[in-house]
């Protein structure tokens, strides 16, 4: 009895030689593959350069909220990787975001007889941004961290489409500008190439601009002669935006 438990005793310490050899097997692989050295050997270098470009939604908040409604447009976005930076990048951002339209239908005399037109009122906003980017370099899923700090410009254009011997004219009724600041992030999801990687991305935006004048929702009054009146609102604006698109990288 006692050579037997002696025999199994020594097999059991083979067994556990051999476990704990392939554990340790296994642990310096798993080790050596999360070495920045081991995954960039086999990685080709980040571009240096992304263009692209988002379709945006802009959702208003605070004071704003309560003065315009949602409203949608277009960024383009340039990303640039400074020197052998892999996980940050500066981000350029420029994009229209309207947020308001009212249309009017007049009557006007021409001297030869009557013609309609319309009036046409668009509310928008200019956005300029820049500030870096926090991204992984690989990966086909990339959450990303984006701060900026910007330029907002409030603009109010009206244009008049005319019927018969009436042109289509535009002019810029009002406008104001306002500084700002951007804080959210996102998830990049790698579609294709590897030196030029394609990638689709969703992002969530906070942006916020100082005090600032715009023109509300229900801001312009017809003072029946042909002629309107502008009633501008007063406050911070801010914006959550969320923005669905494409970037493309560049050697």
């Amino acid at each position: 009895m006692q050579r037997w438990d002696s025999h199994r005793s020594s097999r059991s310490g083979r067994w556990a030689a051999a476990m704990a050899g392939a554990a340790a097997a296994v642990l310096a692989g798993i080790l050596a593959a999360g070495l920045p050295g081991a995954a960039r050997a086999q990685e080709p270098p980040p571009p240096r350069w992304q263009l692209g470009g988002s379709l945006i939604l802009g959702v208003p908040a605070g004071e704003f909220k309560n003065n315009v409604g949602d409203g949608g447009g277009i960024v383009g976005r340039a990303l640039w990787r400074p020197g052998q930076s892999r996980w940050l990048k500066l981000q350029l951002d420029a994009g229209v975001l309207i947020y308001g339209a009212q249309t009017q239908v007049f009557t006007l005399d021409t001297g030869v007889g009557l013609a309609r037109a319309e009036f046409q009122t668009t509310n928008s906003i200019a956005m300029f941004s820049v500030g870096p980017r926090i991204e992984p370099p690989s990966g086909t899923l990339r959450p990303h961290l984006d701060l900026g700090v910007g330029l907002g410009y409030f603009f109010t254009q009206s244009s008049l489409n005319g019927y018969g011997a009436y042109d289509q004219f535009s002019t810029t009724d009002m406008s104001s500008a306002a500084l700002s600041w951007s804080v959210g992030g996102g998830l990049a999801l790698h579609l294709a190439g590897a030196e030029r990687p394609v990638l689709l991305d969703l992002s969530v935006l906070h942006r916020s601009h100082g005090q600032v004048q715009y023109l509300p929702r229900g801001g312009i009054t017809d003072n029946g002669d042909g002629t309107v009146t502008y009633h501008p609102a007063e406050s911070k604006a801010d914006l959550v935006l969320v923005e669905l698109g494409v970037t493309f990288g560049l050697k």
